[in-house]
């Protein structure tokens, strides 16, 4: 109503003053927190895994990549709520943290493990560490407050050649956290993604985007045609109904991305 119009520039005035602006800072926290962000790096807490056993614990025969395998707690945690049928493939180039992984699974029979990484070409590129540090390795070096002082060289493969070369004609559930390179693992999965052979990709978006220049637009219009993408919450999914420039929040968090048409390739 117009008669409200000076009262609501006052309001806007008051709310934008400098001595509230602490309270607003501490509010968007609190509000990310709530929406999962920074949730991601506790696989137990983040939601993760009570979704994987929602969609593919009684799925017979299931195929599971794990792509930036780490330490192997999380695929060690995947394996227990699999079906014993279940092919799980996990992917780390870091020889230390591979050799970690593993150990972690040792015993495990339905776990495959490959010292590689993935992204959008076959390649051998350098990545970076800290020793002692098993948490943060990346493909990029330009973290300004958390530099990696050691490097290794590893081998890239994509994952459309992977596939081909295993035989494996469609993939349940594309799991991939790799410190900002998600984009490129899903650029050399073209094939795949085209042909509709992939069903759910968890992908990891966060700060470490900022090093490698991605946006989650990058993804949305990567996947939203064939995809329907979500938030992982601890307790289910929130829907990404229509990209806006919010979504471009640089703290960590999962996403999941459902095909909306199921395939029967290799059924």
């Amino acid at each position: 109503m117009p008669g409200f119009e000076p009262i609501k520039k006052r309001l806007r005035k008051i709310a934008r003053s400098g001595i509230l602006q602490p309270f607003w800072e501490n509010l968007f926290n609190k509000s990310l927190v709530g929406m999962n962000y920074w949730g991601a790096g506790k696989f137990v807490e983040s939601g993760e895994i009570h979704l994987v056993q929602n969609l593919c614990s009684k799925q017979e025969g299931a195929i599971f990549f794990d792509v930036g395998a780490n330490d192997g707690k999380y695929v060690k945690a995947i394996a227990v709520i699999l079906p014993p049928s279940a092919k799980i493939y996990s992917f780390e180039p870091l020889t230390k943290m591979y050799t970690l992984m593993c150990d972690t699974t040792e015993g495990i029979g339905n776990i495959q493990r490959y010292n590689f990484g993935f992204g959008a070409e076959e390649d051998i590129l350098a990545i970076y560490y800290n020793e002692g540090i098993g948490e943060l390795t990346s493909l990029y070096n330009n973290i300004p407050d958390r530099a990696l002082l050691n490097t290794e060289q590893v081998n890239i493969k994509t994952i459309d050649g992977f596939m081909r070369s295993e035989g494996i004609e469609k993939l349940d559930y594309l799991k991939i956290d790799v410190e900002g390179h998600e984009l490129k693992v899903l650029e050399g999965a073209k094939e795949a993604l085209k042909d509709g052979r992939i069903e759910h990709i968890q992908f990891e978006f966060g700060e470490s985007m900022i090093d490698s220049r991605v946006f989650f637009r990058d993804f949305w219009e990567m996947l939203h045609y064939d995809y329907t993408i979500y938030r992982i919450l601890p307790d289910g999914l929130r829907e990404i109904g229509e990209y806006t420039r919010n979504l471009e929040i640089f703290h960590c968090v999962n996403f999941l991305a459902i095909r909306r048409i199921k395939n029967t390739a290799g059924a």
